[in-house]
């Protein structure tokens, strides 16, 4: 029989969480689904993990695969899927056990393309929701239109996206997802939810969103994540620019505003990766590069034309300095609040009397 949802995990040396991640899965209250784990040629224990809830539950499904990456990961897990509609799961996440209960009930009741929960950042000291920016509900392509699309990549409100990017959050009909994602490059390493998600969200008819339910739980180990230093970031950027502006286009949607938004936030994340962990480079040739860098035209473009307004001052701050390449003092703004983030923390972790 055919079930309703397929859910993918790529699952790339996550051997610690990935047992939590599945079970998590198995034990959701709506049953009519069927589980593709895809192995993205893991170097720990992942793989066999993978082949031994393959080899228990006859509704899951591994493949091993070579090293692709994210969204080439995807796109395979994608081709074996049968389900109307799909999910993805990352393979050190996991989910609240009602979330595909709420989600598909209100996709079959509406007929609609996507339903949307909330994400809950889980830390080792804290559990942080990220709340959408719009009422719970039903959005047909005129709401969409008039309440979603005008602030999905970029809400003035909080600085960053109305839609949280992430695929994770979201059940999508598959039709929808071929779509968007089989023709994508795989090069796309940086940003490849969001390559996603949005041409999704242009091209869905009708979505479900909701306010309060943080079914999603995004784990987050502490400072780890932040103060690894990722060198593909600048180099991929680009890429995922050019990207966002030919897939807009495709679809008759004039976001070059909200874009060059995203494509600022994108960038400043890229740049404090590059000026606080890049261990390889002195200070000045981090510097000098950057100038560079952001001398390319479309970086400049979204300097110079990016709407003030819709930012925060500290945001608004930041782009001036980038405007005027003062890259050492934007060095100092990132590395002051890193030292204050990370004295936060030990305080945090001192155990009480």
């Amino acid at each position: 029989m055919t079930p309703k949802l397929s859910v993918i995990i790529p699952v790339y040396n996550t051997e610690k969480y990935i047992k939590e991640c599945v079970d998590s899965i198995i034990n959701q209250t709506f049953k009519d689904y069927e589980i593709i784990l895809v192995d993205d040629a893991s170097t720990d224990g992942s793989g066999r993990i993978c082949n031994e809830y393959a080899a228990k539950y006859d509704f899951i499904k591994v493949i091993h695969k070579e090293h692709g990456g994210p969204t080439h990961t995807r796109k395979a897990g994608l081709k074996e899927a049968r389900g109307a509609y799909v999910s993805y799961i990352d393979s050190d996440d996991y989910i609240e056990p009602q979330m595909y209960d709420f989600l598909m009930d209100k996709l079959l009741k509406y007929n609609a393309d996507i339903a949307i929960c909330n994400i809950l950042i889980k830390t080792e000291n804290s559990r942080i929701p990220l709340y959408l920016d719009f009422k719970e509900g039903f959005y047909n392509k005129e709401k969409l239109k008039r309440d979603i699309y005008p602030n999905m990549l970029f809400s003035p409100m909080k600085n960053i996206p109305g839609i949280h990017p992430s695929l994770c959050n979201k059940v999508i009909r598959r039709s929808i997802l071929e779509n968007a994602i089989m023709d994508i490059t795989d090069e796309i390493y940086f940003g490849e939810d969001g390559i996603c998600t949005y041409p999704c969200m242009l091209d869905a008819k009708s979505v479900y969103i909701t306010y309060d339910k943080f079914f999603y739980i995004y784990r987050q180990t502490g400072a780890s994540i932040s103060q690894k230093y990722d060198k593909r970031l600048l180099r991929k950027l680009p890429i995922l620019i050019s990207v966002f502006d030919t897939e807009f286009e495709k679809r008759n949607f004039d976001g070059r505003s909200q874009i060059n938004c995203y494509a600022a936030l994108q960038l400043m994340f890229s740049i404090r990766n590059e000026l606080l962990y890049n261990k390889n480079k002195t200070l000045r040739e981090k510097v000098k590069n950057l100038k560079e860098y952001i001398s390319q035209p479309r970086f400049q473009e979204v300097l110079k034309t990016i709407r003030y307004e819709n930012i925060s001052k500290q945001v608004k701050y930041k782009i001036f300095l980038l405007r005027i390449k003062w890259i050492y003092l934007l060095y100092l703004q990132f590395y002051f609040k890193e030292k204050i983030l990370l004295l936060k923390e030990k305080r945090n972790e001192r155990p009480t009397a």
